[in-house]
């Protein structure tokens, strides 16, 4: 998808590279000693490269899941930096999200008794039960991952007042800034979700949040992919970006 995206692009124009970080995909391991950011660190010598050859002096950094974030931190980590596209970023549960899910579930009846079962359960274990109901199969094991996969897939969420205080910083240095969500993946279930989650951002017009509530986390579906495309080419063009 990243491919398809990046030749898109390229072909409007755009200088784009599509890279993979340090110890993955086509990317050697990092020599030397670690870097303490070492996501950030892939970044910068990504932009360091396309300024040296190219002469670029400002960047849009874009991606999905762990790729967001890798974006989000990059944008924070260096001015150069002017805009950020993140498919399903971070997505934190707010009041919207938990109405959603109290509705979808009363809208099936068929759920009631395990919803009630859970419940029964939860209380079990938080009054020292010893054996505590169980309504499904046993969580399944941690997956063994190496530390380099570690750090880019399984990366801690700041807690959401420091996204926000990340956010707002970004925002007064000018950046701007597109989220778009999927309906298969986290806790985001409506576009206005975004708000409740970081209210009253300064600068919050730099903002565009989009939700594509029938996409599947990865855009397997080339409609959903299509659409995706579009949200991403759209905000791009909106750039005054140096070009070839």
């Amino acid at each position: 998808m990243s491919v398809e995206l990046a030749r898109r692009l390229a072909a409007q124009g755009f200088r784009v590279l599509r890279f993979d970080q340090a110890g993955l995909g086509d990317s050697l391991p990092r020599s030397g000693p670690a870097a303490p950011q070492p996501t950030v660190a892939d970044g910068r010598a990504a932009i360091d490269f396309l300024s040296q050859r190219y002469g670029a002096q400002r960047f849009v950094v874009g991606g999905l899941c762990s790729g967001a974030m890798n974006a989000h931190h990059l944008c924070r980590a260096d001015a150069r930096v002017s805009g950020i596209w993140l498919l399903d970023g971070y997505a934190y549960p707010t009041r919207l999200y938990y109405r959603q899910l109290v509705l979808r579930k009363l809208r099936k009846p068929e759920t009631w008794v395990a919803s009630a079962e859970r419940l029964v359960a939860t209380a079990t274990r938080r009054l020292g039960g010893a054996h505590a109901l169980r309504t499904g199969p046993p969580p399944s094991e941690p997956l063994e991952v190496s530390g380099a996969r570690e750090a880019l897939f399984f990366q801690d969420w700041p807690p959401i007042e420091d996204a926000r205080l990340q956010l707002q910083q970004m925002l007064e240095r000018g950046a701007r800034m597109l989220y778009v969500y999927t309906g298969g993946w986290s806790s985001f279930v409506a576009e206005k979700q975004f708000d409740e989650m970081f209210p009253r951002l300064e600068g919050r017009q730099q903002i565009t949040v989009k939700y594509n509530p029938e996409a599947d986390h990865s855009y397997f579906a080339r409609a959903d992919r299509e659409a995706m495309f579009g949200q991403v080419e759209s905000f791009m063009k909106s750039f005054p970006l140096e070009r070839p």
